[in-house]
């Protein structure tokens, strides 16, 4: 095997050190020392922990808390419903606080009071009824909360007003304010200060499509209010506030938003933060030992709420029975508990006939994990049904049914179907080796099962253990088994997700919320769930790859995750609930740690579905030409009869580029819609990305000039991606020869995806047949290196109505991709999923000319700066900011270049530094693995990645130094500098080190 050491050994790269940054500039005794040692393995710097919340039910409740030494810990109280004057060993914490609000006290004597609102108008089974509306030609759908939905969250803290919902196309919510919004807390404390934020500053409020001179004033509701903040028109604004001076020390809070006459506001999100005074309160923090807490509350309080501790020393004791020889089933009155012998245990709530209501628990080894909210019933599974025949029925013909379409602009609905969900009588559990299976009876005699087994698995360097879980049906007309994963947060927990354009990474304190989209998983969201505080890191994931549909939200002191996952003959993939016992709060370990077990995952689901993997390339993706740009071939075609000269069709056109692109050390090209399309046909002048075939386009060139830009780009040392259609035009003759390849929806219509001039195509095996076989013969002739896959989010993974029992066609999916990995060719895949290389942050269309990005563009890159570390294994397209280039693709991720003109606009030093971490990318990118953040202080200042043997690849990005066993071997992959140091090896910024042991 090559090692890294030997690949970058031939390399001739220009160098370039910033200035004030070379070895003489720096004294060593000024720079952050890291040790090398600490990049092997992150799991040696997580922590222990116990237990440390305690769910109140009643009151008053007494608390045993345990501590082996002094400690002083944040102490925190969420409110899962209404609380007044709830009180620790009988001292006032506040006079009240509102459902989904919490208290914090810290050992410092100040203290927080936190609110927030997603505005779900699902909230706690609220059923919303939706009325169509316009507004400025658009329609969306509302629904008032003065109508029948029922109680919102926005009720119990906010005055009645002329408030609703609203619903976007699509399914984007939030709330609607007609003149003002009112509401006021009593605290009973001295307020300090205010913030529109959660505690972490990760959550803000944000209003959208704010009317100029809505304000919004402060107060304590015994006097006038304050002005503290004015807006201007905008689409959407995150409203940053001070509490004025005056209002300084009040005991209760009023705000109110107040929008001009006869405008609309709309609400995303509400934050709120208040700092106290409670300097009284800090013995409540100081445990030494062991103590006795005791809670209680006023009797109008509702009594459901959650007590935790901060600091991983502490422990709640409630000691669990040794666990079992052997899976045993133990039935209590109120309770009926499946202990595993490997310390898990599921506990479920009976009702008074001795029927499961829900999962109240479940231990993972011994380790809380999952369980209902305080007082609610979740948990429990149902199966999904389709009724209704399938589209289109007998006697369809396509092409008339088309042309009407064609004519009228709408298709006519070839029969609906729905989904039902079924729930079943519980018939009893069964023990099977170690294994337990609950059963549940369906009305027409068929039956579902829960299917539990013990289970260990090593992930990311370590051993994890816990339960693997089933679903299994004989009813045949179930499609999908619905589960809840009630998630239990530990104080203090990190939490890691990647959704299609969305990233979310928070800390819990129990203090706020944690809903994400609705994703698909292998689709559009990395595919499993990760949480990791002192204590406890807790993984959920698939054995095999399945395409579920996850929603989550977070209520009553819980992340509840809703599950729909796909049936297969019969039965589910097994969704695996993992734990080990130690965890971090910190958040550069914690990402380590979730790039370690997603590195891990994404091997064995290649493995599984035969994928080949893609490493991350610098990428230039010119999504050129335009429809315009192709208008003027077009017409001289029309006019002539004649295609584009030699040297004149785009395909040269984007050849002329290919040195600039060389020189900037670009190693990937994306040619865009290379297809014959809807473009090219007079009589509709369509979308270059709606294909009516897999065969070149003359009009850009034809096959003769795509084969030269080909051969021009791999002299250079360029690969070539073609883009790769999941749909096609409307007139395409694929769906006249056979109109099976068409996929519909639930409501009788051919799938569009929402595009209008396109149909989502079958991609069975017929079609994956056909489509290979032109890929194969093409690519004979034109040796092109790679595929962008179009629209993996959705419409390359559909839901076929047409089929009796429709499910995403996943499988159908990885077998295209395994086929295309037959052939040789990288893969791209425009969606989020741990198979290929996901391409799904930003979308980022400045295409030629200065940099000139729109406001959307600018609040993504500023989203991820400093956070570039999430987009491991992501490609992302936010715009050319050097910086975030280069930490993205240092962290595993990878930022397109979509605009030369911007790389030509660089000044002479980000030039080189763009050139220096391509040309870097290109020599070690496909050896790296087990990604290790550098850090110094609290500052992220680089990435080491082990490679061959004890070898280290070391990005910096600030001068550091690295304190090694021993003489090493240092290669700077910039300047092809080699050296032998014994002491602290200096790093400079922007450059990329190859270490290793020197003999």
């Amino acid at each position: 095997m090559r090692t890294l050491a030997s690949i970058v050994a031939g390399l001739v790269l220009v160098a370039c050190v910033p200035a004030g940054t070379g070895r003489d500039a720096v004294e060593i005794t000024a720079l952050p020392i890291v040790d090398a040692a600490d990049w092997r393995d992150p799991w040696e710097r997580t922590e222990a922990g116990g237990a440390r919340t305690i769910e109140i039910v009643e009151r008053p409740t007494t608390v045993e808390v345990v501590a082996g030494e002094r400690v002083e810990s944040v102490v925190g109280l969420h409110a899962v419903d209404r609380l007044v004057a709830p009180t620790l060993d009988g001292r006032l914490l506040v006079d009240e606080l509102p459902p989904g609000s919490a208290f914090v006290l810290r050992p410092d004597g100040t203290a927080t009071f936190t609110l927030w609102d997603l505005f779900d108008p699902r909230w706690r089974g609220r059923v919303p009824r939706w009325q169509p509306v316009a507004d400025d030609g658009e329609v969306f759908d509302v629904d008032p909360l003065d109508g029948p939905g029922g109680p919102a969250k926005v009720g119990t803290w906010a005055e009645p007003g002329d408030l609703g919902f609203f619903r976007e196309p699509d399914g984007t919510t939030g709330l609607y304010v007609l003149g003002r919004l009112d509401a006021c807390v009593r605290i009973g404390r001295p307020i300090r200060a205010v913030d529109l934020r959660d505690p972490t500053g990760s959550h803000p409020t944000t209003l959208r499509d704010v009317p100029e001179g809505t304000e919004l004033w402060l107060g304590s509701g015994d006097g006038d209010l304050v002005l503290a903040w004015t807006a201007e028109a905008s689409e959407r604004v995150e409203p940053l506030v001070e509490l004025p001076a005056e209002l300084v020390g009040i005991e209760s809070l009023c705000w109110s938003i107040v929008v001009p006459d006869g405008r609309l506001l709309g609400l995303e999100e509400f934050h709120l933060t208040v700092t106290l005074e409670a300097a009284d309160l800090v013995s409540l923090t100081e445990i030494d030992g062991r103590a006795e807490v005791h809670y209680d509350d006023a009797a109008e309080s509702d009594a459901r709420a959650i007590l935790w501790w901060g600091d991983p020393r502490v422990a709640i004791g409630h000691p669990e029975a040794d666990p079992p020889a052997a899976t045993t089933v133990v039935e209590g009155s109120d309770e009926l508990t499946v202990a595993f012998p490997d310390g898990s245990r599921l506990v479920l709530a009976l009702d008074e006939r001795g029927e499961p209501t829900s999962v109240s628990r479940l231990d993972l080894v011994g380790l809380p994990a999952l369980g209902a909210p305080v007082g609610e019933a979740v948990g429990l599974p149902a199966v999904i049904e389709v009724e209704g025949e399938p589209p289109p029925g007998p006697g369809f013909d396509w092409v008339p049914y088309r042309d009407v379409f064609l004519r009228a602009r709408g298709w006519t609905s070839r029969g609906e179907r729905r989904t039902v969900v079924r729930r079943g009588t519980f018939e009893g559990i069964a023990v099977e080796g170690a294994a337990a299976r609950l059963t549940w009876r369906l009305d027409d005699g068929t039956t579902l099962r829960w299917i539990l087994t013990p289970t260990v698995r090593e992930l990311g360097g370590t051993r994890f253990a816990g339960l693997a879980s089933r679903w299994a049906t004989d009813d045949r007309r179930a499609v999908a088994v619905a589960a809840q994963v009630p998630i239990r947060p530990v104080p203090g927990e990190r939490e890691i997700h990647q959704s299609f354009r969305h990233l979310h990474e928070a800390g819990t304190a129990l203090v706020g919320p944690g809903a994400r989209p609705r994703v698909t998983w292998f689709t559009s969201s990395q595919s499993f769930l990760f949480r990791t505080a002192p204590g406890r890191t807790f993984v959920a994931a698939f054995v095999e790859p399945a395409a579920a549909t996850v929603t989550t939200r977070f209520d009553a002191g819980r992340e509840l995750h809703d599950f729909e996952i796909p049936l297969r003959d019969g039965t589910t993939s097994t969704l695996e609930w993992l734990v080990v016992d130690r965890g971090t709060a910190d958040r550069y370990l914690a990402a380590d740690l979730w790039a370690r077990v997603y590195e891990d995952l994404v091997a064995a689901y290649q493995e599984v579905a035969g994928i080949v993997d893609t490493p991350a390339l610098p990428t230039l993706e010119w999504n050129r030409p335009s429809d315009d740009d192709f208008l003027a071939a077009l017409e001289r075609h029309v006019e002539t009869g004649e295609y584009p000269a030699a040297g004149e069709g785009w395909f040269d056109v984007f050849a002329a580029e290919l040195d600039r692109v060389a020189e900037a050390g670009i190693a990937n090209v994306i040619v865009q819609a290379p297809w014959v399309s809807d473009a090219e046909d007079p009589a509709v002048v369509g979308s270059l990305h709606a294909p009516r075939d897999l065969r070149v386009s003359e009009l850009l060139g034809g096959e003769a000039a795509l084969g030269r830009l080909v051969a021009a780009a791999q002299e250079r040392d360029i690969e070539v991606t073609l883009w790769w259609p999941s749909a096609y035009a409307i007139r395409a003759p694929i769906f006249v020869e056979d109109p099976d390849r068409l996929v519909w929806t639930s409501g009788g219509v051919p799938d569009d995806g929402g595009w209008g001039d396109i149909l989502v195509v079958d991609n069975s095996a017929p079609y994956r047949r056909w489509a290979t076989s032109r890929l194969a013969e093409l690519h004979a002739r034109i040796p092109f290196d790679g595929l962008w896959l179009d629209s993996w989010d959705g419409i390359a993974v559909p839901t076929d109505f047409s089929d009796p029992l429709p499910t995403p066609r996943l499988d159908d999916a990885l077998a295209l991709q395994a086929a295309f990995g037959e052939l040789g060719l990288r893969l791209v895949v425009e969606g989020l999923a741990p198979l290929g290389r996901s391409d799904a942050y930003g979308d980022y269309e400045v295409y030629e000319g200065p940099a000139n990005p729109l406001p959307e563009h600018r609040r993504t890159l500023e989203a991820i700066r400093g956070r570039e570390y999430l987009l491991y294994r992501l490609g992302t397209g936010v715009g050319l900011d050097v910086d975030v280039y280069a930490r993205t693709f240092a962290a595993g991720g990878a930022v397109k270049v979509a605009n030369l003109d911007e790389v030509a606009a660089l000044d002479d030093d980000d030039f080189d530094r763009f050139r220096r971490i391509n040309r870097a990318i290109v020599a070690v990118g496909a050896e790296r693995s087990r990604r290790s953040l550098v850090v110094a202080d609290g500052r992220w200042i680089g990435v080491a990645w082990p490679g061959a043997g004890d070898e280290l690849v070391v990005f910096a990005f600030e001068p550091f130094a690295v304190e090694t066993d021993g003489p090493t071997d240092v290669v700077d992959v910039a300047e092809d500098e080699r050296r032998t140091e014994a002491g602290p090896i200096v790093l400079e910024p922007y450059h990329v080190y190859v270490l290793d042991p020197a003999g």
